[in-house]
Formats: C-alpha cells, sequence, structure tokens
C-alpha cells in the first residue's frame, strides 16, 4: 500500500493542496504526488492530508472528486478547523 502525502497552507488567498516530496526508495530523489492519477483495485493508495495556518483560525471541508466505472462521484468531508500556531 502507499501512502502519498498531502499539506493545504491556509495562509494564502487561495488555499492548494500540495504534495510533499518523499523519497520511493532509499537512496533515490524525493519524488511528488500528483493529481490526476490512477488507482486500481490490486493497488490499494492511502492519502494523507495534512493542515498548517499561520494567521487565521479557518473552518474547511475536504471535497473528493473521483471517476470509477466510468461514473462520476464525489464525497464531502467534514467540518474541520486549522488554528494559528
Amino acid at each position: 500500500m502507499r501512502c502519498r502525502e498531502f499539506t493545504i497552507g491556509f495562509d494564502t488567498k487561495t488555499p492548494r493542496l500540495r504534495p510533499q516530496p518523499r523519497p520511493l526508495r532509499p537512496g533515490k530523489g524525493a519524488v511528488t504526488s500528483t493529481f490526476p492519477y490512477r488507482v486500481s483495485r490490486g493497488e490499494p493508495e492511502v492519502l494523507e492530508i495534512g493542515s498548517s495556518s499561520e494567521n487565521c483560525d479557518c473552518r474547511f471541508a475536504l471535497v473528493v472528486n473521483w471517476i470509477a466505472n466510468g461514473g462520476q462521484k464525489s464525497t464531502t468531508a467534514g467540518e474541520f478547523r486549522v488554528v494559528p500556531r
């Protein structure tokens, strides 16, 4: 199972989900995961999403859109809160 790590920074005008670089194998350079990408039944994926803020107290929901078996689907998770550190 692969874990793809992302962060959302809420200190910009338009927050964006950004991939976090990580090495695929020891001794190899860091790579990032970008959208869109394919997930197969035999290779499950884990998405780890972190958030950060230095200036705002933010509430948000996470909306995930995907295509499966030729149909578009969407799921909304949240409400989440991020507070300044």
